[in-house]
């Protein structure tokens, strides 16, 4: 399966989660991520504060979703860190009541996990 067939199946992956609200969160790779926010450009970003900026992700049937890349400033904490991210948005007690579809753990010289969520 080449590079472009594989991306076309968990892009369709991850539309099958957007459509079913009762599905659960799905591991995304970080190509996905990039290809979906246009290597988390710029003209993408619609907000950001100190440990993270958010992204608008926009899917091949043209559904909008949100992907929020954290910027870890070390190493040690940082899986604890994005677990508790990811725990909240599972549970539904943060303010904004966003439905979490997926994540991506991507470690480089500096850390960036993201969360993606409707």
């Amino acid at each position: 399966m080449d590079g472009y067939e594989f991306q076309r199946v968990e892009l369709d992956a991850l539309e099958r989660v957007v459509r079913d609200e009762s599905a659960e969160p799905m591991r995304l790779t970080l190509p996905l991520l990039r290809h979906i926010t246009k290597d988390f450009s710029a003209e993408f970003e619609i907000g950001k504060d100190d440990s993270a900026v958010v992204y608008l992700g926009v899917l091949p049937s043209g559904f909008r979703i949100a992907v929020k890349k954290f910027h870890f400033r070390d190493c040690l904490d940082n899986e604890d860190a994005f677990g508790n991210e990811v725990n909240r948005a599972m549970k539904g007690d943060h303010r904004n009541k966003v439905r979490l579809i997926g994540y991506c753990g991507h470690m480089q010289r500096k850390v960036d996990l993201c969360r993606v969520w409707t």
